[in-house]
């Protein structure tokens, strides 16, 4: 069997909160690394509809970002798979999961609300994989102000 826990690290980038605005999650820094898996985790929502929902972004920076406007949105084909809107009852409760495959050095999720939400729980995890040294070490995580 294969040994995939020296060979992937995972960074926490939000910590579980109520979203209700446009809201960026920490980046994470993929130096040592040639892979990376975003997880957004989403829990009850209300009130979703077709004008008030969530849309998970990726966002990525060549250099240490210092500011939201440092970022630009990935490109659809460095991304593998997709994040879709959360616009119905029954899509919340559930983790979203994009690969990104791009060159940029930093990536963060934007969590991009729109309407009016009251609630919507939502965490942001990131996993590293296929590392140039293993065992994988810890990822450096950073604010996105």
């Amino acid at each position: 069997m294969k040994d995939l826990h020296n060979n992937i690290a995972v960074a926490h980038l939000l910590d579980a909160q109520d979203i209700t605005a446009d809201t960026y999650s920490n980046y994470v820094d993929l130096a040592g690394y040639e892979g990376a898996e975003f997880l957004v985790n989403f829990g009850a929502a209300t009130p979703l509809s077709g004008s008030a929902y969530m849309t998970p972004k990726l966002y990525e920076a060549s250099v240490t970002p210092t500011a939201t406007g440092s970022y630009s949105a990935v490109a659809t084909g460095d991304l593998l798979g997709s994040f879709t809107a959360i616009d119905a009852q029954s899509e919340d409760q559930t983790t979203q999961r994009v690969g990104y495959r791009g060159s940029k050095r930093y990536v963060c999720v934007l969590l991009d609300e729109t309407g009016s939400l009251t609630s919507c729980l939502v965490s942001v995890d990131a996993v590293l994989g296929i590392p140039r040294d293993a065992p994988a070490a810890a990822p450096t995580t950073g604010t996105v102000t």
